[in-house]
């Protein structure tokens, strides 16, 4: 049976090499495979390695100290674009987003409030269409920040009148903040 990644070396391949790295039996094969990878996704991507962040968090769990300074580089690089960007470019979506999966890693590695809120707030101010609103809502929540929690509940809501999660939300915040 061919196998079109065989001899590929494009984007799709790369992220089928990626995907496929979660297979292999021991950490010191991910740690390398991983770090392989991402020096060929920077070769590719002209160094905007971001695009494969889904592999992030398993390099950041056989290696932490690479997954760190990955993903350190790739907090810089979505910052520099978010600043750069135009507000009303489909670009600065795209960053945006890449803001948010880089919270939502944040959240799931380290569940590090601050450093969460601080790329949320930054892809919420740019393009609010992403949805970090409500992201950040659950965060000032969880820090019983209601009154911010509120505000950015309103604010996702001018998005996305129709999300009824959110608007669960905003009714079980308590009364004297919302």
């Amino acid at each position: 049976m061919f196998e079109p990644c065989q001899f590929g070396k494009d984007y799709f391949c790369l992220d089928r090499r990626f995907q496929n790295t979660r297979k292999l039996e021991s950490s010191a094969e991910q740690r390398v495979t991983l770090r392989k990878l991402y020096r060929k996704a920077d070769k590719l991507t002209a160094g905007m390695s971001v695009y494969f962040w889904d592999s992030l968090q398993p390099y950041w769990e056989v290696d932490e100290a690479a997954g760190v300074a990955l993903y350190r580089e790739m907090k810089s690089t979505v910052l520099r674009l978010l600043a750069d960007l135009d507000a009303q470019s489909g670009e600065v979506f795209v960053a945006a987003r890449l803001a948010k999966r880089l919270a939502d890693i944040i959240w799931r590695v380290t569940g590090d409030t601050k450093e969460m809120e601080s790329l949320l707030l930054e892809a919420a101010a740019k393009a609010p269409e992403v949805g970090a609103h409500r992201a950040l809502a659950q965060v000032c929540g969880m820090q019983s920040r209601y009154d911010e929690a509120a505000a950015h509940l309103k604010s996702h809501l001018q998005h996305f009148p129709h999300d009824e999660k959110a608007r669960q939300m905003l009714s079980s915040v308590p009364k004297a903040y919302a």
